[in-house]
């Protein structure tokens, strides 16, 4: 199964020697592939992209929790320890939804480590199999 995520996070204004204004879309994709455990993450400023891929271990769980910037992080982690930065989000709603999009669709649990010292995992309804949150 694949499961593309895709964000679009900022425009950047550009100016160049003749006084005319560019703007390019800065985004961010994310390709997860479960049957292979590959990660392909693909950055584009306007016409211009870099592809990186990366082979993991299965995929155990999601985590969203805030680092020390106040920001809330989704991180896609893997047996061994192993884990991925995904998306940043300034507030924890967007990072839960997204971590709850992406937790459901690969059938993996999802980790609330927003608190330090205090992690719980969320809680998925029986019948749906949709977290609770």
């Amino acid at each position: 199964m694949r499961l593309g995520i895709h964000l679009s996070n900022v425009l950047s204004l550009v100016q160049s020697e003749f006084r005319e204004e560019f703007i390019f879309l800065k985004t961010k994709d994310v390709l997860l592939n479960t049957d292979t455990h590959e990660i392909v993450y693909q950055y584009s400023v306007g016409p211009f992209s870099k592809i990186v891929k990366v082979k993991s271990t299965p995929f155990e769980y999601i985590a969203v929790f805030k680092n020390e910037g106040y920001l809330f992080e989704t991180n896609l982690w893997c047996e061994g320890n192993k884990h991925f930065k995904m998306f940043i989000f300034e507030n924890s709603k967007e990072a839960f939804n997204f971590g709850k999009i992406v937790a459901e669709k690969l059938n993996i649990d999802l980790l609330d480590a927003t608190e330090y010292g205090n992690n719980q995992w969320e809680e998925r309804d029986e019948i749906t199999g949709e977290f609770k949150i």
